[in-house]
């Protein structure tokens, strides 16, 4: 089916007057096809049905401890990028070869590990 069009504006340019009749049946089938049993008061989808668990518990504080790893193996990381980059050119060292940058750069694969689990 064809949408109704309008001359309008000031060029006259064609308005769309209507929407497709098939986006409103897909749109229609879509909101269908979603059962009530996990519909929330507020008419939307419920995505967690039990917040008692304590998986959710487990969940928000591996993901809070995971997401601190990552920001002190950071920190770390950065600490000695600073620290090598105060020091004169001539006793600059890669950073890949300081054992504290390899400390924090473990600190932040386990954090983001611990981010993956937690989800």
């Amino acid at each position: 089916p064809r949408a109704q069009r309008s001359s309008g504006g000031a060029h006259g340019s064609p308005l769309l007057m209507a929407a497709p009749t098939s986006v409103l049946s897909a749109s229609a089938q879509i909101v269908a096809s979603v059962p009530l049993a996990n519909m929330s008061s507020t008419g939307l989808p419920s995505v967690m049905t039990n917040t008692a668990s304590p998986r959710l518990l487990i969940g928000v504080v591996l993901a809070i401890s995971a997401n601190l790893v990552i920001s002190i193996g950071l920190n770390v990381q950065k600490f000695v990028h600073n620290r090598n980059e105060a020091k004169p050119e001539s006793e600059r060292q890669p950073f890949t070869q300081s054992p504290l940058w390899w400390v924090g750069l473990s600190g932040t694969v386990f954090g983001e590990g611990g981010n993956f689990l937690a989800f």
